[in-house]
């Protein structure tokens, strides 16, 4: 049949397509119907074909330049930046508005000339389209990366844990801080912290130094936060954030790691005892043996012998006991004096001095706590304050007691109680000055200074209970100890140790208006050190 554009300009000058334009074969009705698909098909070609002519209608014009029209003005896009209008563009009815000149989404307009084409940016960038400017201003924001390398696409935030500068690339794992460095403020725009010797700081890490610390029990032998903490062995109490070498940790002489565990406290072990340095176990363990002797009550100094004429049967014991008298007639040695015992005379065969009983041809020995009489016809009760064996009966030894009668030993004064003397019936409480550690004491120790008595276990920790004094315990930081009197350290003094025997005034830039404190303050903007008294002024109590 005949061309496209001869059909088109038929339909448009009303010329009717006549059977000739159509198959040979075509019926009446199907002529018809053809005709009428053939003009729909045809004005449908039309109209794509003055599309196809307007859209690619040239402007002529230079480039930055463009045209609204066919034939019309060109106009310069100078107001407008971020575009990129080349030479010859196509005629656009939006002109320079129109989206398809400006600059592509990770380009820039970087000169502000429309007739210059837009420059690529490079990764660590983003620049939305119809971005103007250099390609630095649209480097990602510090704690921002361009995660994909693609400055077309938007920079991602990071989470806290790194620190990520500007202009970064690549993903947010490998801003990550590394270890030994930790995210102090959680704000990937902000640079990482290294954190001291005394911690392990995993990668990535984020918050306080003081958050990852060694534990207690370990340390940070190598002196580097990267690495882990190393457990300290038994013997030691390495407290939290420890970097020394875990010998420096050793409990010191007189004390034991009794859980065998290097992050609990070492216990002072009482007199009775020798505990060398770095030991473990329970105290009870360290007792000086039967025949040696705690004899100046300081258990970090060796036990010493029993001296002629003395002797100690008992482990743990503070002094010895003087030997009882030579024997005498008609009275025969049956077991010669040691250390650990004293001398044993008998009589049982030469003479009677146990209950007899009349018309016995045999002595029969009193019971235990029962004394024979002077004639030795019968036993009495034991009196108080002394103790019976063997038909004989003896006064308590100074540290103990007995209240009451027909004993056979008696009691060992409790800690916190002493009694200097022999053949009592009860033990006197240490006085607050005075501390008594240990059991069977003739004199009660004085509380060193640095340190207060304290009383039982259960009540009041910090002073005495009815029972007198039975430890001295380490002044508490943020207080001094003086005649075993625990004193809070006043306003504008600190302590941060234990055992302490006086307060330390704040340095000349520092202030501290609460009592019992363990630091002082840095005087804060606005006041100077003329303003001490005033910041020191403003007291509050506080609680250690």
């Amino acid at each position: 049949g005949r061309g496209g554009g001869e059909l088109f300009r038929s339909w448009f000058v009303g010329a009717e397509v006549s059977d000739t334009d159509l198959p040979a074969c075509a019926s009446n009705n199907q002529s018809k119907t053809m005709r009428v698909a053939a003009r729909l098909l045809l004005l449908a070609l039309a109209l794509g074909l003055v599309a196809e002519a307007s859209a690619q209608v040239a402007s002529g014009c230079p480039a930055g330049e463009v045209a609204t029209t066919a034939g019309g003005a060109c106009t310069a896009c100078q107001s407008q930046a971020g575009l990129f209008v080349p030479a010859d563009s196509a005629v656009t009815p939006a002109g320079c508005a129109a989206s398809a000149w400006q600059c592509a989404a990770g380009t820039v307009d970087d000169d502000g000339s429309a007739a210059t084409l837009c420059v690529a940016c490079g990764p660590g960038h983003y620049a939305a389209a119809g971005s103007s400017g250099a390609c630095e201003q649209f480097a990602c924001d510090a704690g921002w990366t361009d995660d994909d390398r693609n400055a077309s696409t938007p920079c991602v935030a990071c989470p806290a844990g790194g620190y990520v500068p500007p202009g970064s690339q690549g993903p947010c794992a490998d801003f990550a801080c590394p270890a030994g460095a930790v995210d102090s403020d959680s704000q990937a725009h902000t640079p990482c912290v290294s954190c001291p010797p005394g911690t392990h700081v995993p990668a990535g890490a984020a918050g306080s130094c003081a958050a990852f610390v060694c534990a207690a029990g370990s340390s940070d032998l190598d002196l580097n936060p990267a690495t882990l903490c190393q457990p300290c062995p038994p013997g030691t109490y390495v407290p939290p954030g420890a970097f020394q070498p875990c010998a420096t940790y050793r409990c010191p002489a007189g004390s034991s790691d009794v859980d065998a565990d290097a992050s609990t406290l070492c216990e002072a072990c009482l007199p009775g005892t020798y505990v060398a340095a770095g030991q473990f176990g329970p105290c009870l363990s360290f007792n000086c043996s039967a025949g040696t002797v705690d004899s100046d009550h300081l258990p970090h100094t060796p036990c010493t012998v029993c001296g002629a004429g003395t002797f100690q049967d008992q482990p743990g014991r503070t002094s010895c006991t003087p030997q009882g008298p030579p024997c005498q007639a008609p009275e025969w040695l049956l077991t010669a004096a040691t250390i650990s015992s004293d001398r044993v005379c008998s009589d049982r065969v030469l003479n009677c001095d146990a209950y007899a009983g009349q018309n016995q041809s045999q002595c029969l020995q009193c019971a235990s706590g029962y004394v024979a009489s002077a004639d030795g016809r019968e036993c009495l009760t034991c009196a108080l304050g002394h103790y019976c064996t063997e038909g004989l009966q003896r006064p308590c030894p100074p540290g103990a007691f007995q209240n009451q009668p027909g004993q056979e030993q008696c009691l060992p004064c409790p800690m916190g109680q002493h009694q200097p003397d022999a053949g009592t019936i009860l033990c006197l409480a240490c006085p607050s000055t005075h501390y008594g550690p240990g059991l069977n004491l003739a004199q009660c120790l004085t509380v060193q200074p640095g340190y207060f008595g304290a009383g039982a276990y259960f009540g009041d920790p910090l002073g005495r209970d009815n029972y007198g004094n039975r430890l001295q315990q380490p002044c508490p930081p943020g207080f001094y100890c003086l005649g075993g009197v625990v004193q809070a350290c006043p306003a504008g003094t600190f302590q941060p140790h234990t055992a302490a025997e006086f307060c330390v005034p704040c340095g000349p830039t520092e202030y501290q208006p609460h009592t019992n404190a363990t630091f002082c303050i840095p005087v804060p903007g606005g006041y100077s050190t003329s303003n001490l008294d005033e910041l020191n002024s403003n007291t509050t109590t506080t609680t250690t």
